[in-house]
């Protein structure tokens, strides 16, 4: 679940698409929309005990985007059960772990602007949000295995650091664990 419209909703399922036929079905995204940050959770509970397809394992997918309750939803959403895939400052930092290492960058806006610019020199396409085809494009000009590798190295040396809190480990994403997930459990299609 994720609380975005387009982007992440977008990639995911890009990812879908990808799957083998059999196995597409297992993977439901949806988006969930909440006026408050602090309802993220308790709407994903929701629509969790209200739709059986959400029978194993549920992951939210978010980004920092200077929440102010960021490491409270992810500790929430832990409680709850849930994994959390998130994303500081933005999703971007993630798609930059496709080309190279996570963008530097620690504001939303620098972040994209930055990728912007990697992800024209790697696919010759200009990035908009919201890009239906975003999977296609970093799976197809990028190396996701080494983005998953990137970005768990990225979030060990700020542990090493003494970084521990989401909100401060910026650049930083834990996406990755549900992409290396969906990976282990169905391989891609090509």
């Amino acid at each position: 679940m994720t609380d975005a419209k387009g982007t992440e909703r977008h990639y995911l399922n890009g990812l879908k698409k990808r799957l083998p036929a059999d196995q597409q079905n297992k993977l439901t995204i949806d988006v969930v929309q909440t006026n408050d940050p602090a309802d993220f959770i308790f709407e994903c509970k929701r629509k969790q005990n209200n739709n059986p397809t959400y029978v194993k394992h549920t992951w939210i997918v978010f980004d920092y985007d200077e929440r102010s309750q960021f490491d409270r939803i992810i500790e929430d959403a832990e409680k709850a059960g849930f994994s959390a895939g998130w994303s500081n400052p933005c999703i971007e930092v993630w798609f930059s772990a496709y080309f190279g290492e996570l963008c530097g960058e620690t504001s939303s806006q620098c972040c994209q602007n930055t990728f912007k610019t990697v992800f024209k020199q790697y696919t010759s396409c200009a990035y908009t949000k919201g890009n239906k085809k975003i999977y296609e494009h970093l799976s197809e000009n990028g190396d996701e295995m080494k983005a998953i590798e990137r970005a768990e190295r990225k979030f060990l040396e700020h542990k090493r650091n003494g970084i521990t809190s989401p909100s401060k480990m910026c650049p930083c994403t834990r996406l990755h664990l549900l992409i290396k997930e969906i990976r282990d459990m169905c391989p891609l299609s090509e």
